[in-house]
Parts: C-alpha cells; sequence; structure tokens
C-alpha cells in the first residue's frame, strides 16, 4: 500500500512538472522570456485568495498587491531569485518595452519561499502590479524562480522597461529557472 501511494505522488509530481513546461511552450513564455520552462510550479496568491495558474485570467485589480509565493522543492538554507516580468508592454504585437520588471527580489531563504509568505530578500526592482494600457490585448505576466548559486550582490537599471530576466540570469550565474508560474491580465 506505502508503494503504491509513494508511486501515485511520484507521478502526480511528473504530471505537473510536465504540465508548467508545456504551458510555457504553449504560451510563447519560452521564447518570449526564456530560453528553457522551469519544470517545478510556483504557487503565487494574491489578494482575495486570487491564484495565478499557468495562463489563468486575473483582474489587474486583484494583483495590485505583491503576491505570497511558495515553491514547495526550495531547500532549507539555500538562496533564491524571484522575478515578475511583462513580455507584452506595451503590448503583444508591439513589445517595445518588453520585458517590463514588475519585480525582482534576490536572496530570498528557501525556508522562507518554501512556508508561502510574502517575499523577503533584496529588493532589487519592488513590487508593481499589472497595468497594461487600455485597449492593448491580454498581457502575460510571467512568475521565475532561480536558484542562486551564491548570495548576490547586484543592480538593475530603475527603468522597468526592456529588462532581460535572461540576461540578468546569465550575469548572475543562475542557470535555468527551477520554478514559475504566469497569469494574464487586460484593461479593456
Amino acid at each position: 500500500m506505502m508503494k503504491s501511494c509513494l508511486g501515485l505522488v511520484v507521478l502526480l509530481t511528473f504530471v505537473a512538472a510536465g504540465d508548467v513546461e508545456d504551458k510555457f511552450v504553449e504560451d510563447g513564455v519560452v521564447s518570449d522570456v526564456l530560453t528553457v520552462a522551469p519544470s517545478a510550479l510556483l504557487k503565487a496568491t494574491f489578494t482575495e485568495g486570487n491564484e495565478a495558474n499557468l495562463g489563468n485570467t486575473l483582474q489587474v485589480s486583484k494583483t495590485s498587491t505583491e503576491p505570497s509565493v511558495q515553491y514547495a522543492d526550495a531547500v532549507v538554507g539555500q538562496k533564491y531569485t524571484i522575478a515578475m516580468v511583462d513580455p507584452d508592454a506595451p503590448s503583444r504585437e508591439n513589445p517595445r518595452a518588453a520585458q517590463w520588471n514588475h519585480w525582482l527580489v534576490t536572496n530570498v531563504e528557501g525556508e522562507d519561499l518554501k512556508s508561502d509568505n510574502k517575499v523577503d530578500g533584496k529588493v532589487l526592482m519592488k513590487y508593481n502590479g499589472p497595468s497594461p494600457p487600455a485597449k492593448s490585448g491580454p498581457h502575460r505576466y510571467v512568475l521565475i524562480v532561480y536558484k542562486q548559486p551564491r548570495t548576490i550582490n547586484s543592480r538593475v537599471s530603475r527603468n522597468r522597461a526592456r529588462f532581460d530576466i535572461g540576461a540578468f540570469a546569465k550575469k548572475n550565474k543562475l542557470g535555468n529557472p527551477v520554478a514559475g508560474n504566469f497569469f494574464f491580465a487586460e484593461t479593456e
């Protein structure tokens, strides 16, 4: 019985990882933001219990405050970087300001990331909720977690436009993202 339960847990974890990778590819996050999809899901919960769920649509007004996040596989004693970018700024048809840097925090402790709390780390870019221009269509808001090889002492431009999370990850030797999620939001 115990072996059956363990096998089911492993199978469900594998299916969920495949779902994350598939959705990142299907909705163009791999290519427009990343070169490799994360394999694990980052749980991101906004006000009133609104959760990002691999491409669901959330109201702009419900995502204006920093979400609580949880990465179930975070390792105690390990540090992580969390980012949220919009690859569709000012619109998906004309992303001349992409990637818009909505949030960037380094040196997040694994134990904090594991516990579904507000993020505590070195804030390089304060959280700025979605604010897509009216009639610009749905925007993807991509949340990404990287495992850090060491404590990061880095800076980013104060300008949110034309940020490149891939270049930031490369510069800081972060490797591929370990977890992620995304949602759509639109101002009509």
